[in-house]
């Protein structure tokens, strides 16, 4: 033959693209798949919204419990940051406590 093909390597191209049909048709498979969940988990989201909304509204604390001088200070001393950032030593801490 031209090609130098005999009839058992044109046998296995043919099993080649069989596998690839098979790996497109699972890819294709896959795709549709990740669009039906993203649909429903959009879906859910939408009719959840309003629950989620009420949640938070009813949780929410009243304007007038936030005193802005009392957490000013307590950030200016580092009472927010993690206990590796925290002010180490008598020195630092009073210094904190100075500026705040």
């Amino acid at each position: 033959s031209r090609t130098g093909r005999t009839p058992g390597t044109a046998h296995d191209g043919q099993t080649g693209n069989e596998a690839l049909v098979q790996y497109a048709a699972l890819g294709v498979l896959g795709l549709i798949a990740l669009k039906v969940l993203f649909s429903i988990i959009n879906f859910l989201s939408i009719l959840l919204l309003p629950f989620i909304y009420l949640y938070m509204a009813s949780n929410c604390p009243e304007i007038n419990s936030f005193d802005a001088k009392r957490e000013l200070k307590r950030v200016l001393r580092g009472a927010h940051l993690p206990e590796e950032n925290q002010p180490k030593g008598f020195f630092e801490s009073g210094l904190n406590r100075i500026a705040a």
